[in-house]
């Protein structure tokens, strides 16, 4: 009886464990080399807009710039969360700037309704509260 009831304990705490680790969301992609990241998010960008080789090239490129300027920020700001924000933000308007100058304009705005429907769907998960 007491076995069980151990057992049981243990499998509960193991569970909840692993699901605490499980929500950390799109988190575990920080675990990734940049350039995987990169691609990644590249391909996903193709599926969406329909890019040329030349334009994969050249996006792929700029999320590199991109994520290693966020990881830059997190570093230099992780103690001051309201500066941080402020510079992500200059962060992601500057990549903004230099994909709008490889897309088209049809392809640009399918970008930015992308980034809108993520970012709405990322600030559910991390509470709202930006």
């Amino acid at each position: 009886m007491k076995l069980s009831f151990v057992l049981v304990l243990f499998l509960l705490v193991a569970g909840s464990l692993q699901a605490q680790e499980g929500g950390r969301g799109n988190r575990a992609s920080s675990d990734l080399p940049v350039e995987e990241v990169a691609a990644n998010r590249t391909k996903n960008l193709d599926k969406v807009v329909g890019m040329t080789p030349d334009q994969e090239e050249k996006v792929k490129a700029i999320y590199v710039e991109f994520l290693n300027a966020q990881k830059k920020v997190r570093q230099d700001y992780k103690d001051d969360s309201d500066n941080m924000m402020e510079k992500m933000e200059e962060v992601r308007n500057n990549m903004n700037e230099k994909v709008k100058e490889v897309l088209d304009d049809e392809q640009y705005k399918l970008f930015k309704e992308a980034s809108q429907k993520r970012r709405s769907r990322g600030s559910g998960r991390r509470g709202g509260n930006q």
